[in-house]
């Protein structure tokens, strides 16, 4: 059995045990009600915890939450967008050439919104949260920009995609 099939078999086998959703989306925490109706009158979404992200020993970590498998350790290298996604799309780590640029949605989805900054989970993932990181979304008002997150101050911007910026590799879905 391959690795990939190996780590698929772990992730479901975990999807069982833990009952979570294939697709769902992490929690925010906020436990707090402030009016019927907000986030945390319902508190909906995958419960932010130890148990949310699977570290493989091996340099990446699978969100239980989305079921994307991430380089937990970012490239803090300034490239332009077309280098960024040239990089990733020819890594090859941790066994695997499937990795591509994160778009912004699954970038977003990393971000720790309990957190004081740095807004990501620090003590699961290794990024620089003074600078900004692309995605590979382009942005459809203006092709020539796309979309970058700094994690710092939770900026989601818009740049020329000559800019230079940090990125990250994910794989999955």
């Amino acid at each position: 059995m391959s690795k990939q099939q190996q780590g698929y078999n772990l992730f479901l086998e975990n999807a069982l045990k833990y009952g979570f959703s294939l697709f769902g989306l992490p929690k925010t925490d906020q436990v707090v009600s402030y009016a019927e109706g907000d986030d945390g009158f319902y508190q909906k979404g995958f419960p932010a915890s130890d148990d949310r992200f699977l570290d493989h020993g091996d340099g990446t970590v699978t969100d239980r939450a989305t079921g994307l498998m991430w380089k937990k350790v970012g490239f803090q290298e300034g490239k332009t967008w077309a280098e960024a996604l040239a990089a990733v799309e020819a890594l090859d780590f941790a066994g695997y050439t499937d990795w591509r640029l994160p778009n912004i949605v699954e970038l977003n989805s990393i971000v720790d919104y309990e957190s004081s900054g740095p807004y990501f989970y620090h003590m699961i993932f290794t990024l620089d949260g003074n600078t900004g990181y692309w995605t590979s979304s382009s942005w459809a008002g203006y092709p020539l920009f796309a979309w970058m997150m700094s994690f710092g101050s939770l900026l989601r911007d818009m740049d020329d995609k000559e800019s230079l910026y940090y990125y990250m590799a994910v794989r999955g879905m």
